[in-house]
C-alpha cells in the first residue's frame, strides 16, 4: 500500500519507492527497526528514545542515527530532527502501560507521549505515519486528541488489529496499527482500505500459530513460565 501513495514535498511529487527513509519515535532497543528490515522499500535512518540504556543496545545493533530525547519536549525534538534529511515515513510506538489491561487504566502524563509524538511527525511534515499500540488506545482520551490532531493537520487514517500469534510468533500479543496518510480523496481512502484488508487477512491466519516448543525445536525440553504482576 505504501508504494501506491504519492508523497508530496520530499522532492516535488513522487511515489514512495525504494528506498523511503523512515524515522522511529520511541525506537527502544531496536525491535521496530528490525521489523522494517523485511520491507525492502523502507529504510530506518534514525530513531528517538528517552531511555539511554536501551539506546545503547540499539546502537550496538544498527548503524543509523539515534537521538536521546524526551518527546514531550516537542519543539526541541523537531529542531533536532530538522537538522537531518526529511523522512517519508514516521513510526510511533509510544508507551502502552496507561492503556494496557495489565495497567491501572489511568491516563497519566506518560500517555501524552502519543500525542506529542504525533505532533512532532506532523510538524516535520512526514507524509505517512504508522502508530502501534495496544487495542485499548483506541478507546482512550489520548487517542481522541490524537485523531483530532491528525485530522486537523489534513491526514486521513485507518486502524487495523493484528495478533502476533498470526504472524508466526509463539505469543498472543494483540496490537492496533493506525496508518495515517497526509491528504484525502478516493485514492487515499482506497489505499487505506486495501491496507486494512491486507492486515485482516493476516489476522485470520490460524495456520501460522506455533507453540514456543515448535518455534525452537533444537532447544530441547523446556518449561516456560510467565508471571504478570506477581500473579501466577
Amino acid at each position: 500500500v505504501v508504494g501506491e501513495l504519492d508523497v508530496v514535498g520530499l522532492s516535488g511529487t513522487q511515489r514512495v519507492k525504494r528506498v523511503c527513509p523512515a524515522v522511529v519515535l520511541c525506537c527502544g532497543a531496536g525491535g521496530v527497526a528490525a521489523g522494517w528490515q523485511d520491507a525492502p522499500d523502507v529504510e530506518v535512518v534514525r530513531g528517538v528514545d528517552f531511555n539511554q540504556d536501551v539506546l545503547s543496545v540499539h546502537r550496538a545493533n544498527f548503524d543509523h542515527e539515534v537521538l536521546q530525547a524526551d518527546l514531550l519536549d516537542v519543539d526541541e525534538v523537531v529542531l533536532r530532527l530538522r537538522q537531518a534529511p526529511r523522512c517519508g515515513i514516521g513510526q510511533l510506538s509510544s508507551p502502552c502501560v496507561d492503556f494496557s489491561p495489565a495497567g491501572k487504566g489511568v491516563e497519566t502524563e506518560r500517555s501524552w507521549v502519543t500525542v506529542a509524538g504525533l505532533a512532532i511527525l506532523i510538524k516535520l511534515d512526514v507524509p505517512i505515519i504508522l502508530v502501534e499500540n495496544v487495542p485499548r488506545l483506541m478507546e482512550s482520551a489520548t487517542w481522541t486528541r490524537s485523531a483530532e490532531l491528525l485530522e486537523s493537520a489534513g491526514y486521513s487514517w485507518a486502524a487495523a488489529f493484528v495478533d502476533a500469534q498470526h504472524c508466526g510468533v509463539p505469543q498472543r500479543r494483540r496490537r492496533v496499527f493506525v496508518l495515517a496518510v497526509r491528504g484525502a480523496g478516493e485514492r487515499t481512502a482506497a489505499a487505506l482500505g486495501q491496507w486494512q484488508t491486507s492486515l485482516a487477512a493476516v489476522a485470520g491466519r490460524d495456520d501460522a500459530v506455533v507453540t514456543l516448543r515448535e518455534s525452537m525445536p533444537d532447544l530441547g525440553p523446556l518449561v516456560f513460565f510467565n508471571s504478570r504482576g506477581g500473579r501466577a
